[in-house]
């Protein structure tokens, strides 16, 4: 009988060994899954700030983009406006219709640098208020110009030519617009702000 207490004491020690290596393991085990979930959790998290982060600058250049879209077709519209009375002929267009064209032209371009100017960089900001100096220029210079003129075809040669420069001066503030644009699409392309 002995022999059997020995196996049965043996038998017992063994299990109790295992049954404590077993409780070790699943006790690291625990500890390692808890900081797994805890550093699983951080990384969700950073990721989806990460994501936030990236949403809101691109919603920032996508506003960014449009303000400058808007502000090259305003600055469009009043170089059209004047090229419409440079090639105006004979009675084609009245003096008064020709200066509310340019007068809506330029209160359309104010209306949008009120509006979207917290949008625009400081280059921008420079140049779109160049834009609307001209603008007024070209309105003033207009309206001087045809004076008791009844029709913008009789706009006296040095309005005319004035009108053409600033006009010219309107093209260099598109294309310094449009440069600025595309270099804000190009770093958000390349990652940088």
């Amino acid at each position: 009988m002995a022999r059997s207490v020995i196996v049965a004491l043996v038998t017992a020690g063994a299990s109790l060994l295992v049954a404590i290596v077993s409780l070790f393991t699943a006790i690291i085990t625990s500890r390692f899954s808890s900081r797994t979930s805890a550093s699983i959790e951080l990384l969700r998290q950073s990721l989806a700030e990460s994501s936030k982060a990236k949403d809101f600058a691109d919603a920032e250049l996508l506003a960014a983009v449009a303000a400058l879209r808007h502000a090259m077709q305003a600055v469009q519209n009043v170089k059209d406006e004047i090229q419409l009375i440079d090639a105006s002929i004979e009675d084609s267009l009245e003096s008064a219709e020709a200066i509310s064209r340019i007068r809506k032209a330029r209160d359309s371009l104010s209306e949008i640098f009120e509006a979207e100017h917290p949008y625009f960089n400081l280059t921008e900001h420079a140049a779109l208020h160049r834009a609307k100096a001209i603008s007024v220029e070209a309105y003033s210079v207009l309206h001087k110009g045809l004076r008791d003129q009844k029709h913008a075809s009789l706009l006296i040669p040095e309005a005319r030519q004035w009108l053409g420069e600033l006009r010219f001066e309107l093209t260099d503030v598109q294309s310094l617009l449009r440069d600025s644009r595309d270099d804000r699409i190009l770093r958000r392309t390349l990652g940088g702000r």
